[in-house]
């Protein structure tokens, strides 16, 4: 049992979790410990991995479950945790979006409460059914809801916000 409890965590970071549909160049990503390799249309995804973008990079990671992240140039994006399960319908989508700009469209995980979290330097962005724009410059950082059911953002001084309208 000790076994299979300790081989967890290395099953749960080298399961694909989506695939490269879209890409400019100056895309790249990391894996664990592992060297930056470029990333190419019908690339992989796991869990841990690291996305990187140079100024001209873009990058369109579609998930099992429909919904995918765009992310622009000069940019980075970490798909924590991704966890599908279609036969129940759920599952959880954990990423951390550390610089520049990214679009997030919902796919099934998105329709529950608490199923999408993305983790800023600003604090914990929600989004339910819907689609967000992330912008983060540093000195700037602009959270938009597009679409959808509703963006809850929880600040690092605990203040929740909801917005339920799109725009």
């Amino acid at each position: 049992c000790a076994l299979l409890a300790a081989a967890a965590p290395q099953a749960l970071a080298s399961e694909r979790v989506g695939v490269a549909s879209a890409v400019n160049q100056s895309a790249q990503s990391q894996r664990g410990g592992a060297g930056m390799r470029t990333i190419h249309i019908g690339a992989n995804f796991v869990n841990r991995e690291k996305i990187e973008t140079g100024a001209t990079g873009l990058v369109q990671v579609l998930l099992a479950d429909g919904s995918n992240f765009v992310v622009g140039p000069n940019s980075t994006l970490v798909i924590d945790e991704f966890v599908y399960r279609p036969s129940e319908g759920g599952g959880r989508l954990v990423a951390t979006f550390g610089r520049g700009v990214a679009r997030y469209v919902g796919g099934r995980i998105s329709k529950e409460r608490g199923g999408v979290t993305i983790n800023t330097r600003q604090g914990t962005i929600g989004v339910r059914g819907g689609m967000a724009n992330l912008v983060d410059r540093g000195n700037e950082a602009i959270f938009s809801f597009l679409y959808g059911k509703d963006l809850t953002f929880t600040g690092r001084d605990g203040k929740t916000t909801r917005v339920y309208r799109p725009g």
